[in-house]
């Protein structure tokens, strides 16, 4: 029997059977999302000295994690609190009641031989969460569930042994199960980062999927001949969700096109089952793992270890209260207020702490919002402790605005400030004689002697090349070092080019 090849990402088969004279195929995707909680301590061991990573393996672990007999667990009111602003963020309706039960398998991750989650009534139902895929349609999020996390597998790291670290054992997650409504690899992308936009700004999560504070489970199934749905695990980007969602479509197809019925016996590659898969991004091509496991598989059973859980209206709000600003909400407050375009929102909203930088300047300077640029070049932290004040950028802006010195001067004045000078841009003006230059006689002065020291230039302009305006501006600014008005030194500059017609 010949070998089995695998089937290889192809764009334009994907693009000619998905969208084929007779439209027969449409991809139903649903997701997973483990997201861990960003609390102190883990789920069921608050006293636990967790709080970021990297950590020595195996030295973030309790009597609790390690599941010793005769302990017993007692839910972080942390994790609880945090679960909560999750529902309500994700627009989605807080239990009042809600309960814990064990998901049983063994696996060496699993210290307790079983897992403790909410399936039966988690924390949060879920709602038609709109945010998620504007202006097309809203996602449905179908539950959101509080759950510890397992301890992290380590293959290949030493020849012939797998390694364990029990410190992510207990970790607080919410699994955020979201309905099967995403129509292509693209969505889905999109999808996670609204949810990884909504988790950070809410505090929930750092949800890096580079770190595994946020992980991602990705069904794919076809809406045909039953519709067999399949998983695709142990995706930590979202490039390789994106690549591994494309393949997996295409492989459905074909297969589907095909007469599965027909192929040779034990060739399951060429037959569609419940399974769960991985992708291999070298080949592009997703491969089985194991035959995908239902919820009879696990024995779901209540944990009458973990009292139920119980919240009052109060509780709720009170909760709920201490939710920041959302993204969407966000970005129609910095257009509604400032005037900022979307790309200035998203340029703000990008860095963290700058939105709240951003408008202290702008009281401060009072000046139009859109004259307030935070250039990310520099690459300014605007956290607890950003290098320069306030203070100090609103003197740039302000002295930038006033015309005492040009763009470029300010960035100058900016990196000294950067590099700890305490002085506002005033003192500094002075102190290194940094005043623009607006003397009109000084400047026509120099447009002269560029102008006619240069006569091949001047030809060139005169030839229609208009870019030669720009170098005779820069060579004006040149001589000056930096000082000139580029504003004034343009308008003498084309009086006297206009002459000379």
């Amino acid at each position: 029997m010949s070998a089995i090849k695998p089937l290889r990402l192809n764009p334009h088969h994907l693009q000619q059977l998905f969208q084929g004279r007779h439209r027969l195929w449409e991809p139903v995707i649903g997701l997973e999302l483990h997201c861990q909680l960003h609390i102190f301590g883990k789920l069921f061991s608050p006293e636990s000295r967790r709080t970021s990573p990297p950590f020595a393996p195996n030295r973030q672990v309790t009597l609790v994690d390690a599941a010793f007999p005769g302990v017993l667990p007692r839910l972080n009111a942390d994790g609880l609190a945090k679960a909560v602003q999750a529902v309500t963020a994700l627009g989605g309706q807080v239990q009042t009641v809600s309960r814990f039960d064990r998901k049983q398998y063994f696996y060496p991750d699993l210290p307790t031989g079983y897992q403790i989650t909410q399936r039966g009534q988690p924390i949060g139902l879920g709602a038609t969460a709109a945010q998620l895929l504007e202006p097309v349609r809203g996602i449905r999020i179908e539950q959101i569930q509080l759950e510890q996390d397992t301890a992290k597998s380590i293959h290949g790291a030493v020849e012939g042994a797998d390694l364990i670290d029990y410190n992510r054992a207990g970790v607080a997650l919410i699994e955020i199960v979201l309905a099967p409504d995403i129509r292509s690899a693209r969505e889905a992308v999109v999808v996670i980062r609204k949810l990884q936009e909504l988790l950070r700004a809410a505090g929930i999560s750092e949800a890096r999927m580079d770190e595994g504070s946020l992980r991602c489970d990705v069904n794919v199934s076809e809406d045909r001949k039953g519709g067999i749905r399949v998983e695709l695990k142990n995706l930590n980007s979202l490039k390789l969700i994106y690549h591994a969602i494309q393949a997996e479509i295409t492989r459905h197809i074909t297969i589907l096109e095909s007469d599965p019925a027909s192929a040779p016996a034990g060739q399951t590659e060429q037959r569609l089952q419940q399974e769960t898969r991985g992708f291999d991004p070298v080949r592009r091509s997703t491969f089985r793992l194991r035959s995908k496991e239902d919820a009879p598989d696990y024995r779901y059973m209540p944990d009458t270890d973990v009292p139920v859980v119980r919240l009052t209206p109060a509780y709720v709000a009170h909760t709920t209260a201490a939710i920041p600003e959302l993204p969407d909400a966000r970005r129609r407050r910095l257009h509604t207020e400032y005037g900022l375009g979307l790309a200035d929102c998203h340029g703000l909203m990008s860095q963290s702490g700058a939105v709240a930088f951003f408008e202290k300047v702008q009281q401060a300077t009072q000046l139009p919002a859109t004259h307030i640029g935070l250039d990310q070049d520099m690459r300014i932290s605007f956290d607890t402790h950003p290098p320069v004040s306030v203070k100090q950028l609103a003197s740039i802006l302000t002295a930038i605005e006033q015309r005492l010195i040009s763009g470029k001067i300010g960035k100058e004045i900016l990196s000294l400030m950067l590099n700890g000078d305490t002085r506002d841009a005033f003192e500094l003006i002075e102190a290194k004689g940094l005043r623009q230059v607006t003397d009109n006689q000084l400047i026509q002065t120099m447009c002269r002697s560029v102008v006619n020291n240069n006569p091949a230039e001047l030809q060139k302009y005169r030839a229609g090349k208009q870019r030669i305006f720009g170098w005779f501006v820069g060579q004006i600014i040149k001589e000056t070092k930096g000082k000139a008005s580029p504003t004034l030194a343009k308008e003498i500059l084309q009086k006297y080019l206009d002459q000379l017609k």
